[in-house]
């Protein structure tokens, strides 16, 4: 299945490549300078809407941790390691996204749950390092 995210990164590669043919066929007609400046904008623009999409899923991805928190002692770990799930050691992140897992995998769980655990999981392995 594909992800948000995946999506997102395939348009903006499109756009992006579609921005340098663009840029091309005005290089080619003999105007470099608006070339230039039609590059340098398109640039601008990705950073812009890199940014914005970063922090919408840390939006998400804290909304999900905070859905997911549980007050259940037997989710104690689960819940420490939801609360830095952004600041996590490699070994935290496996293990929380193991847990992750068993939530999405669990059709006892409920659904709302198990989407949130979804779409953490999503974000985790988005930004691994």
């Amino acid at each position: 299945m594909t992800s948000i995210p995946e999506i997102v990164g395939v348009a903006g590669g499109i756009v992006a490549m579609l921005s340098v043919g663009w840029t091309i066929l005005r290089a080619k007609s003999g105007d470099a300078k608006a070339a230039a400046v039609s590059a340098a904008a398109v640039a601008q623009r990705v950073t812009v809407l890199e940014t914005k999409i970063d922090l919408y899923w840390q939006s998400v991805a804290g909304a999900a941790a905070r859905m997911l928190h549980s007050p259940h002692a037997e989710n104690a770990r689960r819940d420490w390691l939801l609360e830095r799930y952004n600041r996590l050691s490699l070994a935290e992140r496996a293990e929380l996204a193991e847990m992750l897992e068993r939530v999405v995998d669990d059709h006892t769980e409920p659904a709302g749950d198990r989407l949130a655990a979804a779409q953490l999981l999503g974000f985790l392995a988005a930004t691994e390092s």
